[in-house]
This record gives C-alpha cells, structure tokens and sequence, in this order.
C-alpha cells in the first residue's frame, strides 16, 4: 500500500475511492499472490499520467523479474512503449 500510495486510505471502503485508486487496489492484489502470470484488464484505465508511468514501471519490473505480463488496452501507444 506504501508504495502505491494508498496506506492512507487503507481503513477507506474500496468503491469509495477513486477509479484510479480503484485500479491500483485491484493490482496490488494481484501482486500480493506473486502470480505466475500476470493478466490485467485495462491497467491503466483511469490513471492520470504520473500513475500511467508507475503502472508502466511496476509492468516492466514483473517482466524483468521472468513474470509474463498480458494486459488489454485501448491505449496504443502504451501497448507500443510496454510490448515485446
């Protein structure tokens, strides 16, 4: 939660945050089961630019770790930056 940034709305109901927050909730625990595969459905909906990067980055640390990332998006140019 630190490193999202969401420890200070740890104690929040989830539906109450917003979809970006949202987003990084779902992701988080996703991470928490240290997946063998990682599958996203549209990672960066709802983010704003700063938060595009650092799911970006977090996808690309889970690849340099061996962890296969699949992820949809409606957003071609992060499909571009992130793909192999």
């Amino acid at each position: 939660l630190y490193r999202f940034g969401l420890a200070d709305h740890a104690s929040e109901q989830v539906q109450k945050l917003s979809l970006g927050n949202q987003q990084w909730i779902q992701v988080t625990a996703s991470l928490l089961a240290d997946p063998a595969v990682l599958i996203l459905y549209e990672p960066f909906s709802g983010l704003d630019p700063v938060a595009v990067d650092a799911m970006a980055d977090v996808l690309r640390e889970k690849t340099a770790q061996g962890v296969p990332v699949l992820f949809s998006s409606h957003q071609l140019d992060l499909i571009d930056r992130l793909c192999d």
